[in-house]
């Protein structure tokens, strides 16, 4: 907590100092007028972590829709092509014993 107190103190340096100028000197329109500059700056630093975090929330959504297509395909498709696999060995081991069938 201490390190995200610090952190807002050193973005706002500037800011907070013509808060205290303003306050010591008693400029109510100048302290509104720094307060103001202050939410903006907040404003727009929450406007870009929200954004920061839709970027990656709609890239975690690609990958796990992929994911998901990766899954369904591994349930789905793979045991259809082990089935099939499987199918084509016992035609070839059937085909086999019947060609040397005919043979002896």
């Amino acid at each position: 907590m201490i390190m995200a107190e610090h952190g807002f103190a050193a973005r706002h340096r500037a800011a907070l100092a013509q808060l205290n100028h303003a306050y010591a000197g008693g400029d109510e329109s100048e302290f509104e007028l720094a307060l103001e500059e202050l939410f903006a700056s907040r404003k727009s630093m929450v406007l870009s972590d929200v954004q920061r975090l839709s970027i990656s929330l709609v890239d975690a959504l690609k990958r796990f829709r992929s994911e998901s297509r990766i899954a369904t395909l591994a349930v789905k498709d793979i045991p259809d092509a082990q089935l099939r696999l499987d199918h084509v060995l016992t035609m070839t081991e059937e085909a086999a014993h019947r060609t040397l069938d005919i043979i002896e």
